[in-house]
């Protein structure tokens, strides 16, 4: 599966800021943002870059805040700076502020860090169809993993449409999947790259999640690596 950041070029959409780092990954869906410098400059003056904000905002929703947020997103961030408030707190139910990971289990520490590689710990979010189906949510859970495993671990078999509208199955998923990984395996690399290419590191670090014709692929090795980049 490709990375946000490299999947970005291949779909024509520009790359958001938050989204620097993200995986779709084997277990979201690519959005855009503006860089508020370039547009700012471009229209002049900041009374015209706060109407226009303003009626983004009145037409696009809660969309201008979410991961395909687009200009609405980037218009909002200006807005903020503009009007000299501090941006919303964006943090996902059950995540600590990004950078905050001080005190956190093992487990919780790579929850958190296969969560920026995959989505940028976004739980709403669904990639593209594979031949296995979408993944879903902030850990890209493939669709066929979806039922089986939330029996498992959430203790109900949810639909993926549930299972993406639930934080709390999303983590109990990730908690209980991860978690069997590092206890077999013993550390978190290893984990990392069966969450990534279902073997262990020294068999996984040189897959691929190349998608023939449309994306060259990262190996299992960049994954680990940008794993733990985070953790």
């Amino acid at each position: 599966m490709p990375t946000l950041a490299e999947l970005y070029p291949a779909l024509g959409l520009q790359q958001s800021p938050q989204f620097g780092g993200g995986l779709l990954g084997n277990q979201g869906n690519p959005g855009g943002n503006l860089q508020g410098g370039s547009l700012g400059s471009s229209l002049g003056n900041i009374g015209s870059l706060v109407a226009l904000s303003r009626m983004a905002q009145a037409n696009g929703g809660q969309n201008g805040g979410g991961p395909n947020g687009g200009v609405l997103s980037g218009l909002s961030g200006m807005l903020d700076r503009a009007d000299n408030t501090p941006p919303p707190d964006t943090t996902p139910p059950g995540n600590p502020p990004p950078g905050d990971t001080g005190g956190l289990s093992e487990l919780e520490r790579a929850r958190l860090a296969i969560g920026r590689v995959e989505s940028g710990n976004r739980y709403g979010i669904t990639g593209p169809r594979t031949r296995y189906g979408p993944a879903y949510g902030q850990y890209q859970v493939l669709e066929t993993n979806v039922g089986p495993w939330t029996e498992r671990w959430y203790g109900r078999r949810l639909t993926p449409q549930e299972f993406l509208a639930s934080p709390e199955a999303q983590d109990a998923v990730f908690r209980g999947q991860f978690g069997s990984y590092l206890n077999r395996h013993g550390n978190v690399q290893d984990a990392a790259s069966m969450w990534f290419t279902g073997r262990p590191y020294s068999v996984g670090r040189t897959r691929t999640d190349r998608i023939p014709g449309v994306y060259s692929g990262i190996s299992g090795e960049e994954y680990v690596r940008r794993f733990m980049q985070g953790f």
